[in-house]
């Protein structure tokens, strides 16, 4: 029987290794040393991050070979039995504080962009799929 907690350490670890990985050889050809005679100006993106490497970009097309992403079999049984969804869930915690704010994964839409591994970018998508769900019978789920 697999302990619970050391479970939940191996999914909660899992996606980075799949990080660390695709990342693995990645060189930074922006930085040159502090002898360098010129340094390549990187440009942030919308979300203030770096451009994709080739070692990126090569990995993640890789990635989309090896995998069928486009099988959307995942997205069909993520929405199965969905009752119903409010267009913008937020909860607030005692102090009313926001503790949950889905309109923050609102980004998440669209293809991967070139800076994520497609897989784990499907996955998000699929994540952020919410509401209130009829499991079976008598039987009713939230997500989100």
């Amino acid at each position: 029987m697999l302990n619970l907690p050391i479970w939940r350490h191996a999914l909660l670890l899992t996606p980075l290794c799949v990080v660390l990985l695709a990342c693995q050889g990645e060189s930074n050809d922006s930085v040159k040393g502090a002898q360098g005679t010129s340094t390549t100006a990187v440009t942030a993106g919308a979300q203030g991050n770096s451009p994709a490497t080739a070692s990126t970009l090569s990995a993640n097309a890789r990635i989309a070979t090896e995998l069928p992403l486009g099988d959307q079999q995942d997205f069909n049984d993520a929405t199965r039995g969905l009752i119903a969804a409010p267009p913008s869930l937020q909860i607030a915690g005692p102090d009313n504080s926001t503790v949950w704010d889905m309109p923050s994964f609102d980004f998440i839409k669209g293809a991967a962009p070139d800076t994520v591994n497609p897989s784990l970018w499907r996955q998000a998508t699929l994540n952020n799929t919410h509401g209130l769900f009829k499991v079976t019978d008598g039987v009713y789920q939230l997500r989100g």
